[in-house]
């Protein structure tokens, strides 16, 4: 493709986003600038029971196939 032609359609591109982006700066000013600055929230740690019954039930799983693995051989 020619470089004009790449040129062109990557003004025309940037010139619509901008275009989208001052519609919406109109639209709705404040709810645009709460996004623009505001993070998601962090997730909050996992709880420990969480983590100690996961932690049981793969061991408990883990043990049930050694035993089916054994009586197997």
């Amino acid at each position: 493709m020619d470089k004009r032609k790449i040129a062109a359609a990557m003004a025309g591109v940037m010139e619509f986003m901008k275009a989208r982006d001052a519609a919406l700066v109109e639209e709705a000013p404040e709810a645009a600038a709460e996004a623009s600055t505001s993070a998601p929230a962090p997730l909050p740690p996992p709880s420990a029971y969480a983590l100690s019954g996961r932690m049981a039930a793969m061991q408990w799983r883990n043990m049930f196939q050694m035993r089916a693995v054994r009586g197997l051989r």
